[in-house]
């Protein structure tokens, strides 16, 4: 015959742990939403600084294009991250929300990874380019 397992009720500090994480869960949506945000605003600043001193940058052609392509890939990357999507769930089941709501927050974190990680491998081609045009 098989032993009967005995469970502890947990202590005062294990469910204040369990209440922060599930809150935690659910706030991070909204966290990623804002700093994407921030990427669009600071990704369209510096795209709007690039194209109007476009003509008075004395580097290479190639490097004006790579640093145009990676601040778009950096922008989009912001606002596909940003923008909502829809998917059929059923409301009475929360295993199906778990997993839309999980699904939803590591998206947002690829985006997330995608646009600062262009807006700095542009930054280092240009230095790069006027290092190596002074």
């Amino acid at each position: 015959m098989t032993d009967m397992i005995q469970g502890e009720k947990p202590s005062e500090e294990e469910l204040f742990y369990k209440r922060w994480g599930w809150e935690t869960l659910k706030e991070n949506i909204s966290i990623l939403n804002d700093v994407l945000k921030l990427f669009i605003v600071v990704d369209s600043a510096i795209l709007s600084a690039y194209l109007g001193f476009y003509g008075k940058f004395t580097i290479y052609p190639w490097i004006k294009i790579v640093l145009f392509i990676l601040l778009i890939i950096s922008l989009c990357s912001s606002i596909v991250g940003i923008y909502p999507f829809s998917m059929k769930v059923n409301l009475n089941k929360p295993q199906e929300i778990k997993i839309l709501k999980l699904k939803r927050v590591k998206f947002k974190g690829q985006c997330l990874v995608i646009a600062p990680v262009t807006l700095i491998v542009g930054f280092v081609a240009l230095l790069i380019a006027i290092l190596i045009a002074c």
